[in-house]
Parts: C-alpha cells; structure tokens; sequence
C-alpha cells in the first residue's frame, strides 16, 4: 500500500513538471574570408528566430561569396544564447583577424525574411507587370547590399528599365518560368546590370571615402599611418572611384572598380 502511494505521487510529479521552456531568440555571429586569405569579413550580432539560422547563414554566405569574393568553405555563421557571448566572440574574432594580418571589412548586413509565397492570380501577370512588382523587391536588396552606393530607389528603376528592355531574360527550372533574381544580375556571369543612370559622383566619391577611412582605422590606432597620410589616401580612392565604375558601369564591375582605385593611389600605408 505504501508503495503503490509513492508511486503516484511520483507519477504525479513527472506529469506536473513543466518542461523547461525554449528560447525564442538566437544571436548570429557571421564571417568570411577571401580566397588569398587576406582580408576577412565580419558581420554585427544579429537576433534571429532559431528556425530560421540556417536560412540565416545561407543567405550570409551567398552574399559574402558574390560581393566580395568570399573562399565558400571560409563562410559560416556563429549561434549564441545571449547577445553579450556573441558580441565577447565578435571582438575575439577581431582580435584573431588581425593578428592573422587580414584587412578586416565589418559588415553592415542583416537578414531579409523572404516574402512567403502566395497563390497564382487567376490570370497570369504580363511581363511588364511583373517587372515592375518587382521593384519594391529589387529596392530592399540595393538597401541590404549596397547602403550609400546607390540612390536605391534609383537602383530598383534601373532593375525595372532592365527587366523591359530584356524581355528574353528568363530562368525555367523546378519553381517554373521566372526572371533571374536581382543576385544573377549582381553575379553578372549571364546576366549583367548597367547602373549608368543611378552612379551619382558625390554619393560614390562618399562612400569610397567613408569605406577606405573605416578600414584604415585599426592602421590608426596602432600608430602605423599617420591621419594625414590616411585623409589623403582615402581622397585619393574617393575621387579616383566614380571615373573608374563609370569605365565599366556594371553592377558586377562595382568592386573591381573600387580595387583600381585603390590600386591607382598606390600603398595605403606609404
């Protein structure tokens, strides 16, 4: 009898014990290298549902792969439970980076959530109105990608002029017949975006300025190159930029334009 007492109440225990509850929020750490294994690419702490890291992390690394050239093995994506563990293992990663010599590029990137699929319209949209539903789409990606190269409004009107001047362009695999995403034409192997009407010389001198400042501020802080010399290094880049995208003013052309400037001001560091 005693037994069969202790029994339940035990029984009774197991079943009234909450389990212990999941957390809602994961913080993401991303990184990335180049193929020389010169310079590396961080991203900020990001607060993520934990479903969707992996999404997470393959978005990070075709981003990092197509914009800057990022080895693919090099890319991947840190999970923590608390922000501040996260931010602790970005500054260590920092640390590492630069003892390894690389030029450390911090990257200002976060993770669009894809719009969730709805269901056909009874009638099919023609192609120029599917070109231009596009373009609230196409804006966020300039905004994700290219924050302060573009005009992004000016950006999804260039995706839009481009997507009716090449009505041929399509893609027919599994998910049907569609346009090639914005992506194929930033990849620029078969498809390729001519961003003439949208470089704007004081907003690419800018930015260049602004990106050749950011990445020599540790070459300041350790008293290796002198302000003056990184002012005028990062004019130098500035206004070398925008004639050099102008010269081949494709979207896939965007970086290697910004290196022969770079290339054409000489050593950063003198």
């Amino acid at each position: 009898m005693r037994f069969g007492l202790l029994a339940t109440l035990l029984l009774s225990l197991l079943v009234t014990v909450p389990a212990a509850a999941q957390p809602d929020t994961q913080f993401l750490l991303c990184s990335a290298r180049n193929r020389e294994n010169t310079a590396g690419y961080v991203s900020g702490v990001m607060a993520v549902k934990p479903g969707s890291s992996a999404d997470v992390e393959t978005a990070w690394g075709a981003m990092a792969t197509s914009k800057y050239s990022a080895l693919a093995s090099s890319t991947g994506c840190m999970r923590f439970a608390a922000s501040a563990a996260a931010e602790a293992r970005r500054d260590t990663m920092l640390d590492n980076m630069r003892d390894d010599g690389l030029k450390i590029t911090s990257v200002s990137w976060s993770y669009a959530t894809p719009t969730p699929k709805t269901a056909a319209p009874a009638a099919p949209a023609t192609p120029e109105q599917s070109a231009v539903a596009e373009v609230p789409q196409s804006k966020g990606y300039c905004e994700q990608n290219y924050p302060g190269v573009f005009d992004c409004n000016c950006f999804a009107q260039a995706v839009l002029h481009h997507r009716l001047a090449h009505p041929e362009e399509w893609i027919e695999d599994q998910d049907g017949r569609r346009r090639p995403p914005v992506h194929d034409l930033a990849v620029g192997v078969q498809y390729r975006l001519d961003c003439t009407e949208c470089l704007d010389d004081q907003r690419l001198m800018a930015w260049a300025r602004k990106t050749v400042s950011g990445e020599l501020s540790y070459a300041l802080i350790a008293k290796t190159i002198t302000q003056a010399h990184a002012d005028a290094y990062a004019g130098c880049v500035a206004n070398a930029f925008p004639a050099r995208f102008r010269a081949n003013p494709y979207l896939d052309k965007f970086l290697a334009a910004m290196n022969e400037a770079r290339i054409s001001c000489g050593n950063a560091r003198g």
